[in-house]
Order: structure tokens, then sequence, then C-alpha cells
């Protein structure tokens, strides 16, 4: 990307990894050549033995994390999280305008190009697109995406009304950038949860189906942990439940404010979405 060029700056697309020379890394990049896209590789943060360095504006808070899910996140998942975040905040300090990110497991659909190109073109509005999501949920058939010449595809963009999880590749905008950025500085989430929580974000959240990217079946390089997990303590469940309906509320309280975008909605996704074999 050349920095003095501001039509090259509009747009990168990046695919983080721990290692750029693995296969899949490889095979990934060579797709997106092969749909015109230029890519660039972006240095996965390791968390697979420890927890990794935080920046000076980066926060780990354990015990919201707990209150959350009733465990610590660990090494892997604050690996995971900051990966995403520090290649958003990359991209928007560098006045990206749209980023294109993926994670290095997966693989294109022969119609990514074709609806990506038009995803370019969307207005503002649509803030973060995921092209895939492991999670069917009820959604808002939003948009029909124009024909895709020889695909027998009929393609849509969505918005689902609940978390969706998954972050294997995503489109997202300077101002979705923005709004992560600010909210997610503090980690007490996974980065998949952190891009379903748009009533704390404030994202605009969007899924494409069917899934235009999917993700392959490959057992984990995550070692298991080397501690016993230790049963919460009362005020660590009070402190759950009191968390879980204010997010409910909050979340209601959203969904009415901006009923008209996301009403009225479609049943769940059929099975056949998407390839991926984790999709439920």
């Amino acid at each position: 990307m050349t920095a003095g060029n501001p039509e090259q700056r509009s747009f990168s697309c990046q695919i983080i990894t721990l290692d750029p020379a693995m296969e899949r890394a490889q095979t990934l990049l060579a797709e997106l050549q092969a749909c015109g896209i230029e890519a660039e590789f972006f240095p996965a943060v390791d968390g697979r033995r420890t927890y990794p360095v935080l920046q000076p504006d980066e926060c780990l808070d354990q015990e919201a994390a707990v209150h959350y899910r009733m465990t610590p996140l660990g090494p892997a998942e604050v690996g995971a999280y900051l990966s995403h975040f520090r290649a958003i905040r990359s991209a928007y300090e560098g006045g990206v305008e749209q980023l294109c990110l993926f994670e290095d497991d997966v693989h294109l659909e022969p119609d990514f190009g074709t609806v990506l190109a038009e995803l370019r073109q969307l207005p503002a509005e649509y803030e973060l697109i995921r092209f895939m999501a492991l999670k069917r949920q009820p959604r808002k058939l939003v948009k029909p995406l124009s024909a895709v010449a020889g695909s027998e595809q009929a393609y849509w963009l969505t918005r689902p009304l609940r978390g969706t999880l998954g972050g294997q590749g995503l489109l997202i905008n300077r101002r979705g950038m923005e709004r992560l950025i600010a909210y997610g500085r503090r980690i007490y989430m996974p980065i998949d949860k952190l891009y379903d929580h748009y009533w704390e974000t404030g994202v605009h959240c969007f899924v494409v189906e069917p899934h235009i990217i999917w993700e392959t079946a490959k057992p984990t390089t995550i070692p298991k942990p080397d501690f016993e997990p230790v049963l919460p303590s009362l005020k660590d469940r009070l402190g759950r439940t009191s968390i879980k309906i204010q997010r409910s509320v909050h979340r209601r309280l959203y969904l009415l404010k901006h009923r008209r975008a996301f009403f009225p909605t479609s049943k769940k996704p059929p099975a056949s979405i998407g390839r991926s074999p984790r999709i439920r």
C-alpha cells in the first residue's frame, strides 16, 4: 500500500496469520489474487502459551470477563482478539476507508470477487459485513445483491437480531472501525462476541447469505490450559446475573429504538447457508 496515493489507501485487504509461509495462508493469498485483490499479511498476536503483552491503550479486564461468561479469557483468546483489534486500528490510523480482513484458515467461494465489488459500493451505513457466520439466527433480509453472471445463487445482505459468531472474514468501513476501536480497548470478551454486540458498540452489522467464504475443518493448534477450572464465587455468579439483565435490557432498548432497521424478521437461514463444518 502506498501512503501517498489516496486511491490506493482507500482499500486494504489483510490476512491475519502467525506464519505467512504456511500453506493455508499462501492458498488464501493466491485465491484473493485470482480475484484481482492484492492482499497483505498482518502479523497475528501469539497467545498460544502465554498472555500477550498489552500496548498502553489496551486493557485486559478479567473481572468483567468472569461476570460476562463465568471464566477469564485464556491467552489464545486474548491473542485472537488483539490480532483483529490491532489490524483494524492499524488500518484506521493508516487512513484506510475500507478494510477486508481475513483469518488464514478460509477459502473463497467462486462468486466472492463479484459480490465483494458490490459490497464495496454500498453506502456508509453498512459498517461491518461478515462474509460468513457460524450461528444461524433470525434476521431481516435487508437488501438483495445483484445476480452474479453464471451463478445459481441469489445473494442477500441480512441483519441478524442476535450474535452470529465467527470472525473468519469481514468488510469494515471507517465509521465501523472507529466505533469498534473506541469500545474494544477494554478486553473482556472473545473477538467474535465484540463483533456480535452491536447494541453496545453501535456498529451496524450485517451478514452475506449465502456465505461467500468457508472455514476449513482443522484440528486446534492451541494447547489446553494447564490449570484446573475454578468454581465461580457467589459474588461472580451474582455479578454475571446482573450483567446479563443489564445487557438484555440494553439490547431490547436498542432494538426498540432502531426497530425499522431490524424488523420485520425472517426465520433462521437454512442449514445449507454455507460450507463451513461448524455452522449450527
